[in-house]
């Protein structure tokens, strides 16, 4: 029977370690645009106009049978062209994702001064990171990035990182 991993908490000074806590962080930035786009196209605010909007539509396009395949169209035209405007509205998260997670997004958040990564490790792999900003006379840190990998969310692994 395989030995279970251990999980254990430290401060990292390992290149390979704070490159894995930063791709977990960019991935988590990517994350958090899927969840915005599906509380924005949910929203009662986004959703109720859309709705009048293709009501209104359909109202001023279909007047007999044969207008359905057309009126089906422009919906989904219609439909298309809203989701397209909730998708960029968020398309800054991917922006800022992938400028964590490039190779010289990487090196620069690594190697600024005052930067330390904390990291929760799962056997070898990392599953979560804080990195931290200390300040003036280590007294003061700021929360630069905070995340958990997906799966592991909800069990209290994030506030034991911090």
């Amino acid at each position: 029977m395989p030995e279970i991993p251990t999980l254990t908490t430290a401060t990292t000074s390992l290149a390979s370690e704070k490159i894995a806590a930063l791709r977990l962080v960019s991935d988590s930035i990517a994350q958090q645009r899927q969840i915005l786009n599906r509380r924005v196209i949910t929203h009662p605010y986004f959703l109720a106009p859309t709705l009048a909007l293709l009501a209104i539509i359909a109202k001023l396009n279909y007047h007999l049978a044969a207008d359905l395949a057309t009126l089906t169209v422009l919906l989904a035209g219609v439909t298309i062209a809203l989701l397209s405007l909730v998708s960029r509205y968020t398309c800054e998260y991917l922006e800022r994702a992938e400028a964590v997670g490039s190779q010289k997004g990487l090196g620069q958040y690594i190697n600024t001064l005052g930067r330390q990564v904390v990291v929760a490790k799962w056997g070898e792999k990392v599953i979560g990171a804080v990195v931290l900003q200390i300040g003036e006379g280590d007294k003061v840190a700021l929360v630069w990035a905070w995340t958990v990998e997906r799966r592991y969310r909800g069990k209290g692994l994030g506030r034991s990182l911090v």
